[in-house]
């Protein structure tokens, strides 16, 4: 659609403008990302379509605040709101969520009965709970699990709540992860891990491994940051992208919605997020590294176990040695004990 009136582009900018003052979590930070769209609007040509207008907006707001959350995108609906809770939003999310099997790319016995668990998304738990509860139990018997989040963009944070439930004892009180507060209305979200999960629990015991790159964003960040935090996981790869700020689709125009971040993370344990920074790993490598590194780690630590099977201690040996002659992985990055 061309908007072809710059009184019609005062409108969406102004309407971005009020969004972005009335929701984002940072007040001073959203009255400069205003100021700077009213500026620069002017400067617009003056047939501008949709999605010229959304990447003009998206672009200024992201140079005023660094702040990858921020978006505006086309959308098919004319509501005042496309919120996560919507009707549209919820069937959408449910046929991407089918598409991509629930976000498990793979699941996989590597060399040394290691396991590895390859994610892209984190749907809501109601959609994909009993794909990541199937997927934890072919798990469980594996001795070391590479969680690999490198593809990851994010999605909900009760399901990085599950999983991260499964990577504890069932014996074990629940354990304060993280926070959410939302300035719009002053309150705050306490994500606590979860006393009971279908199935059996992958355990603390045994050594867990989150590989990350520079695309591993938002609710990957949150279940890399908190385990890590949580001397729960070595993180291996690549810095992460930096978004630690959880917020909603904000209706601009019939063509137009604007995701505002209106809230953000904090960590119990350190007092902080990822916000602009990224989650920094144990051990830095490329991301096309990452799984031979944390595979090798893995081999590492499993060979040091006393009265280890000597089958499963000869293959892990065999591994080890065919991925040093390939890449420099024999320094180990274990995974924290707990």
């Amino acid at each position: 659609m061309v908007i072809g009136m710059q009184s019609e582009v005062a409108v969406v900018t102004d309407a971005y403008c009020v969004a972005v003052d009335e929701y984002y979590i940072f007040p001073d930070v959203a009255r400069r990302v205003a100021d700077l769209v009213r500026r620069r609007r002017a400067d617009l040509e003056p047939q501008v379509d949709s999605d010229e207008l959304a990447n003009f907006l998206t672009r200024t707001a992201y140079e005023a605040s660094s702040d990858h959350h921020r978006e505006v995108r086309l959308w098919p609906v004319s509501a005042e709101v496309v919120s996560t809770g919507s009707d549209e939003f919820a069937a959408a999310r449910t046929r991407r969520a089918h598409r991509l099997n629930y976000g498990v790319a793979k699941i996989e016995r590597l060399a040394g009965n290691v396991g590895l668990l390859a994610l892209t998304n984190f749907f809501p738990a109601h959609l994909a709970g009993d794909v990541l509860t199937s997927a934890m139990q072919v798990l469980n018997g594996t001795e070391a699990l590479i969680v690999d989040l490198r593809r990851n963009q994010g999605g909900s944070p009760e399901t990085v709540v599950l999983l991260i439930s499964y990577l504890l004892d069932a014996d074990q009180e629940p354990v304060h992860i993280n926070d959410f507060y939302f300035r719009h209305d002053e309150t705050t979200q306490q994500s606590w891990t979860l006393p009971h999960v279908p199935g059996r629990r992958f355990g603390s015991s045994k050594p867990v491994y989150v590989l990350t790159s520079s695309n591993t964003f938002s609710a990957a960040e949150a279940f890399a940051y908190d385990l890590q935090a949580m001397k729960r996981a070595a993180v291996v790869g690549e810095r992460s992208r930096g978004g630690a700020h959880p917020g909603d689709r904000i209706r601009l125009d019939d063509h137009l919605a604007a995701f505002v971040p209106s809230g953000r993370a904090i960590n119990p344990i350190t007092g902080t997020n990822w916000q602009g920074i990224g989650v920094i790993p144990d051990r830095v490598t490329s991301a096309p590294d990452a799984l031979t590194a944390a595979h090798a780690s893995a081999l590492n630590r499993l060979l040091a176990t006393p009265r280890l099977d000597p089958e499963l201690a000869a293959e892990a040996a065999d591994t080890l040695r065919l991925l040093s002659t390939t890449t420099n992985t024999t320094t180990s990055a274990a995974a924290p004990e707990r």
